[in-house]
C-alpha cells in the first residue's frame, strides 16, 4: 500500500473512533466537533492521494497531443472538464487539483538525476494532510506570479513560512496574509495592480 492510502487509511480510523459511525443526532458537542475535524482530515488526504492522479490526467492531455489527449478519448473537451465530472466537483476545484498536483509533483534533471518539487514544502505538507487543496493551490498561484520578480531564495523562505502558517485558517484570513506576503515582497508590484483595478471600476 502507498504512503497516500496508509494515509487515507489512518484517517479513515480516526473517524471512525471520533463517532462518525453513529447518527450525526447522537453526537455529543464534543463528538460533533471531533467528527467534523476527522472528515476534514480525511478530506485532506484524499486529495493528496488524488493531486498526483490529476496532475498525470492534465500531462496526458496537453494541448499539443491534439485528438490523441487523455481528456478527449474519453469524451471530454479538456482534463478539468474529465475530473470535474467524474469526481463530481466543479471545474475551478478541478483546475486546483491539477495545479496542486503538478506544483508538488517530484521532477527529474535531463539525466535523470531525482528533483524535489517545484514548491516542495506545499508538497511535503499537503502529503502529511496539513494543508488542503484550496489554500494550497492560493500559496502557489502567489508564489508563481512573484517568481518572475522576487529572488528564488526569498520565495523559497516564503513558501515555508506560509505551509507553516496557513493550516486552520479561515479562507479570508489566509487572503490577508497573502496580500500582506506580496505586498512585503514584491512592494513595486502591488500599488501598480491597485491603480489598475480603480482604473478599470466602472459605476453600473
Amino acid at each position: 500500500m502507498t504512503n497516500s492510502l496508509v494515509g487515507i487509511a489512518e484517517a479513515l480510523e480516526a473517524l471512525a473512533a471520533a463517532g462518525a459511525e453513529r447518527s450525526p443526532e447522537s453526537l455529543t458537542a464534543a463528538e460533533l466537533v471531533a467528527v467534523n475535524k476527522a472528515y476534514g482530515a480525511l478530506r485532506r488526504r484524499v486529495d493528496a492521494a488524488f493531486a498526483p492522479v490529476a496532475a498525470e490526467i492534465a500531462r496526458q492531455s496537453r494541448r499539443e497531443l491534439g485528438k490523441q489527449s487523455f481528456a478527449k478519448r474519453q469524451g471530454f473537451a479538456s482534463p478539468a472538464a474529465l475530473i470535474s465530472t467524474t469526481s463530481g466537483t466543479g471545474i475551478g476545484e478541478a483546475l486546483r487539483i491539477v495545479q496542486v498536483g503538478e506544483a508538488t509533483a517530484p521532477r527529474m534533471t535531463l539525466t535523470g538525476d531525482p528533483l524535489p518539487a517545484k514548491r516542495q514544502y506545499v508538497a511535503a505538507s499537503v502529503a502529511r494532510g496539513d494543508l488542503g487543496v484550496t489554500p494550497a493551490a492560493a500559496i502557489v498561484t502567489l508564489l508563481d506570479r512573484l517568481a518572475l520578480r522576487v529572488d528564488p531564495a526569498r520565495i523559497d523562505e516564503a513558501e515555508r513560512q506560509l505551509v507553516e502558517l496557513a493550516p486552520g485558517m479561515r479562507p479570508d484570513e489566509l487572503s490577508k496574509l497573502l496580500a500582506r506576503v506580496e505586498a512585503h515582497l514584491d512592494p513595486d508590484g502591488v500599488e501598480p495592480q491597485h491603480e489598475d483595478a480603480r482604473a478599470q471600476r466602472s459605476l453600473v
